[in-house]
């Protein structure tokens, strides 16, 4: 099996490839779903963070199956799994368009509170995009002041 990760800040498209891919009848994961991570509360203390279950993943990308499994989503401990995934695909947009796919959007609710907002800007300050970190080859160098949400 060809397992892909597609990842990038809320807002990115990373559902709207997934629900394509879906539709195009390849495997998918919503890894930010309630049954693949949670959200706690970030060690600085700056708000919250998302993180995905250690167990739950690796038992997904255990499997052995054929085909391709497309995974999407944006944790704070996505990188202990990149090594497992054949594929990490960045999703980076303008500002002011991921603001607009979050204010219309009718398939999640994150993102319409204000403080929401400022937690996703926060995390892009400084960059001129949205995106989780830079892709080196087939590592995603997550810089913290420009995290997932």
């Amino acid at each position: 099996m060809t397992r892909v990760l597609i990842t990038g800040m809320s807002g990115t498209g990373k559902s709207t490839a997934l629900a394509e891919l879906a539709r195009r009848g390849h495997r998918v994961v919503d890894a930010d779903l309630p049954t693949w991570s949670t959200e706690i509360a970030s060690p600085e203390g700056s708000g919250a963070e998302q993180l995905w279950f250690k167990d739950a993943m690796d038992a997904l990308l255990a499997q052995h199956v054929t085909g391709w499994l497309f995974v999407a989503g944006c944790a704070s401990n996505q990188g202990s799994f990149y090594d497992r995934f054949d594929a990490v695909v960045l999703f980076s947009v303008p500002r002011e368009v991921l603001l607009h796919r979050i204010a219309t959007r009718s398939t999640n609710p994150f993102g319409k509170r204000p403080h929401e907002q400022q937690r996703i800007l926060a995390r892009s300050e400084g960059s001129g995009t949205t995106s989780a970190g830079n892709l080196n080859g087939r590592d995603c160098d997550v810089n913290p002041r420009n995290r997932c949400c």
